[in-house]
């Protein structure tokens, strides 16, 4: 912090008496040695206070003083499910983020502990404590797990992964799960722009997908179609079948009978959006009418089908 000219070899001083004179000398000669390079020591902090300044950050914000978000922290299973009706979210929806923090500390807590007992720092199995949320009354134990905690960070991943790569998901229902939180994050981003519209405000990308072919894979994958189950997790709400659970099929070509799995059984195939085009060309045939002959994917959906099961056009 001081400047490099105080830094440069000069030439050593003639030997001096060691008498009391030069002792104070000496002593004079620290002490403002020591005294200008606190002084450019302030100086370079108040340069870089200045700059701060000008990036808008406040400086020496404390937590008690610094608030995020209480609809994100919502989000995130971190908002204490007692925090209605005391004041602790203010008129603008911001949440004290001391308030997270104590409410994090108390959920690390080992079970039976109570709020005198809460721990000064947050350790690793504290932590595992917290993301599981296990404790009673916890603000993410009815979150599903891919928005509890840690998960909207390995939900990320997977998208990434799953999407942009186009790496075909092990699970079904995990490829279920991915695109219908591309699904949402894009009605998040274009969000309606009238009361009864749900494709967003105009110019929003949506891709058409042959209502047939998404039935099946919404069969495959298990999926629900205006909040009621679909395919198999119908079946499983309705038979009790497991996951791994088979089904038996005629085999016409030998006259007998043949054991197939569930999930191969409902494979969908090949997209295949022939139906919806004009023959010999790629112009969408006229009268087609939303989900009764295709239905909207955005963009992201689409490519991360396409990757996983390619076809088309």
């Amino acid at each position: 912090l001081r400047d490099p000219t105080d830094f440069r070899p000069q030439a050593a001083p003639p030997p001096q008496s060691d008498s009391s004179a030069a002792k104070e000398g000496k002593r004079k000669s620290k002490k403002e040695r020591r005294d200008s390079g606190l002084q450019g020591s302030i100086s370079a902090d108040r340069k870089d206070d200045a700059a701060i300044s000008n990036l808008g950050i406040p400086i020496c914000e404390s937590v008690g003083s610094k608030s995020v978000d209480a609809t994100v922290a919502s989000l995130l299973g971190m908002l204490p499910h007692d925090l209605d009706g005391n004041g602790a979210v203010d008129e603008d929806g911001k949440v004290r983020l001391d308030t997270l923090i104590d409410y994090v500390l108390d959920e690390s807590a080992a079970a039976g502990a109570n709020g005198e007992e809460r721990p000064r720092a947050l350790s690793f199995s504290g932590f595992l404590r917290w993301q599981r949320a296990s404790r009673a009354g916890s603000a993410a134990a009815d979150l599903p797990s891919s928005q509890r905690r840690v998960g909207p960070f390995m939900l990320d991943l997977r998208l990434i992964a799953g999407i942009l790569f186009g790496v075909k998901p092990s699970s079904a229902d995990m490829e279920r799960m991915l695109v219908e939180e591309a699904t949402r994050r894009h009605k998040y981003r274009y969000p309606a722009t009238e009361p009864r519209s749900k494709r967003g405000p105009p110019g929003t990308s949506w891709y058409v997908m042959d209502v047939r072919w998404w039935m099946s894979w919404r069969d495959h994958t298990g999926g629900t179609l205006n909040g009621v189950p679909t395919g198999r997790r119908r079946r499983n709400m309705s038979f009790s079948l497991s996951d791994d659970a088979s089904t038996v099929s005629v085999d016409t070509s030998e006259g007998g009978f043949s054991e197939v799995g569930l999930d191969e059984a409902l494979t969908p195939g090949r997209i295949d959006n022939k139906a919806l085009l004009e023959p010999g060309g790629l112009a969408l045939r006229r009268g087609l009418k939303w989900h009764r002959d295709f239905e909207l994917v955005p963009p992201l959906a689409w490519h991360a089908l396409h990757a996983w099961h390619d076809g088309g056009p």
